[in-house]
């Protein structure tokens, strides 16, 4: 159905943050952390090779707003503000007479960073409210004397309600919100925090797995404390926890929309920023690495008025959304994009390529460096960036006086534990050049302004970030 003054777009964009695809039961998780995507979401495009653009928040967000990889707008390492000069997906629709929302729950995601001046309503969840969402706040406070924090997930989803109710029904709309329920510290609220406990296995170190749910990670990326696999699988838990609150708030806002008759007409794009890792290739979180844990993500996709689903194994990028978007929009496309138009999926060719970047924030290392003054964090002291195409995925780890090659058979190899690079050297050397390309770029580029949030002054900014376990 086409748009028109009486049947105006209402598109959502909705990030779960750190959220991976295979812990999700909608993609087949044995463990039902989805009971409300799998209902609402059924007639649906699930792509279930969908990768992020980085491993982190800053770079990925960057990246879905543009269409355009981290080398390309220049937002990686310790570089967090948007680029003057790219046109960005919300001031483009907001320029088309869209009314657009934005709710952000993280400061890598504010008016510091740029994001408040390209969309009409921006609410900064953890710095202040509007005055029409006060009622908003009240109803989560109460929520979470009940039931405990929620990283603010039950207000997000109401003010997005209230957002909707109080504008006009014949204007189009963008809501595009980030919510970090899934986001480490894993402490899900009341009823959540019981679920899959009977899956715990009977061996693990509570003291441990207590420390890694509550931003221990940094610890462990230090060296402070070991976790083993059983560990591990025990926060995994904690963290599906997390996931299964998350689908319960967004089936809440899929009920409301439905009630509101405008559950059909809207588009709805589903996705994560990138994944989260628990302890493989020594890492934890979602930092220092470009492995399949840390980039492939969920990306579903909800089109105007679907009927029947489909689920596709094509390879998407988190930079496909904004030429879907904009579809027909070719003079507000960005130079050299990259992106294709998700609504004609089964044309993007399998062999196509696939670019992963990851600058060193130098403000992660001070937090790993704080929590364990005397630790060796050598190993963590690289840039990293790759390439996939098919199968086959050519990382390079460097820094200024070293350089380091993987080449990968993901398919074969899943963990990305052998090293083809000398066995396979003309695919290693095909990939080589399509790196070099992006080097040459970044290169060029003026070295990403120091703009470390700490340094930007805003009153409460050291606290939201502590409690995100970023210092």
């Amino acid at each position: 159905m086409k748009e028109t003054k009486n049947n105006p777009r209402l598109i959502f964009i909705i990030i779960m943050d750190a959220v991976r695809p295979d812990h999700l039961s909608i993609y087949g998780y044995p463990r039902t952390t989805t009971p409300n995507l799998d209902k609402f979401l059924n007639d649906s495009i699930i792509f279930t090779d969908a990768s992020s653009t980085s491993s982190w928040t800053p770079p990925a967000h960057a990246s879905l707003i543009s269409g355009l990889y981290p080398h390309q707008h220049k937002c990686y390492g310790d570089n967090f503000k948007l680029t003057q000069g790219i046109r960005y997906l919300p001031e483009i629709l907001k320029a088309k007479n869209y009314y657009t929302l934005a709710i952000s729950l993280t400061p890598y995601l504010s008016e510091q960073t740029g994001y408040r001046e390209l969309f009409s309503d921006f609410i900064e969840l953890w710095k202040k409210r509007p005055s029409w969402g006060i009622s908003s706040m009240i109803k989560s406070k109460l929520f979470n004397l009940f039931n405990g924090s929620d990283n603010k997930t039950f207000e997000s989803i109401d003010l997005i309600k209230k957002w909707i109710k109080k504008t006009s029904s014949d204007t189009p709309k963008f809501v595009f919100v980030n919510l970090i329920t899934a986001h480490n510290p894993y402490k899900a609220p009341r009823k959540w925090n019981k679920k899959f406990l009977d899956e715990l296995p009977g061996n693990y170190n509570k003291e441990i797995v207590k420390r890694l749910r509550d931003s221990g990670g940094y610890e462990f990326l230090s060296g402070k404390i070991s976790a083993d696999e059983t560990d591990w699988e025990a926060v995994k838990i904690f963290y599906d926890q997390e996931i299964a609150y998350l689908d319960f708030q967004l089936g809440e806002l899929f009920k409301f929309l439905k009630k509101e008759n405008l559950f059909d007409p809207s588009e709805i794009f589903l996705l994560s920023d990138h994944g989260e890792i628990f302890g493989n290739h020594n890492l934890a979180y979602h930092t220092f690495g470009l492995y399949e844990e840390l980039i492939k993500i969920p990306l579903i996709y909800k089109q105007r008025n679907s009927k029947g689903g489909a689920r596709s194994n094509k390879p998407v990028s988190i930079i496909d959304i904004f030429p879907t978007i904009l579809n027909s929009d070719k003079e507000f496309l960005n130079h050299d994009i990259h992106g294709y138009n998700l609504n004609k999926f089964q044309d993007i060719p399998d062999d196509r390529l696939r670019y992963f970047e990851f600058g060193k924030p130098g403000s992660i290392f001070k937090t790993i460096k704080k929590r364990n003054p005397d630790a060796d964090i050598s190993s963590l002291d690289y840039n990293f960036i790759s390439v996939k195409k098919g199968n086959n995925k050519l990382l390079i780890k460097y820094k200024a006086e070293e350089s380091l090659k993987f080449l990968y058979d993901i398919k074969a190899d899943p963990g990305e534990e052998i090293n083809l690079y000398t066995e396979k050297k003309e695919i290693a050397s095909e990939l080589e050049v399509e790196l070099n390309k992006v080097f040459e770029i970044r290169n060029k580029n003026s070295n990403p302004e120091d703009s470390d949030l700490k340094k930007l002054g805003e009153k409460g900014l050291k606290k939201r970030l502590e409690d995100l376990g970023y210092l």
